[in-house]
């Protein structure tokens, strides 16, 4: 397991814990400088967390030479991105449009969680296959 995903998880934790006290303090009728305090708990979490995973993650690429532009590493994420952009495109305008005609039948927040989720899953799905099929073409 790479040492970034360990960092993921430990602030995936601290983050859910984080929030779920938030949840118990608003449940609770809290003072509101507490709940400010866990708010800003959650957001310096969430920040840290992403910037010490960019920060491997360069670190990563420098060490290993995959981020350079000639690369076929960055070919494969380039190629894979610009293929997702156009899903996003349109689910999103799908979503918009499900939103316009159905406005009360679904919790926007879920749907937009699940379009994120589909949108990373469809990312590393085109990836998989993209750099499948680059292998193939090398042997």
């Amino acid at each position: 397991m790479k040492v970034r995903f360990i960092y993921i998880a430990i602030g995936v934790v601290v983050c859910g814990t984080l929030g779920g006290f938030l949840g118990a303090a608003q449940e609770a009728g809290a003072a509101s400088w507490v709940i400010t305090a866990l708010t800003a708990a959650v957001f310096a979490s969430l920040m840290s967390v992403s910037i010490g995973t960019r920060i491997f993650r360069r670190r990563t690429e420098r060490r290993e030479l995959t981020a350079r532009p000639d690369s076929l590493e960055r070919h494969l994420a380039v190629e894979a991105q610009s293929k997702t952009f156009l899903d996003m495109v349109l689910l999103t305008v799908i979503t918009g449009c499900l939103f316009i005609i159905f406005p009360t039948q679904t919790n926007p927040a879920w749907v937009l969680i699940g379009l994120a989720v589909v949108l990373i899953v469809d990312f590393w799905v085109r990836h998989a296959v993209i750099r499948k099929a680059a292998t193939r073409a090398t042997a």
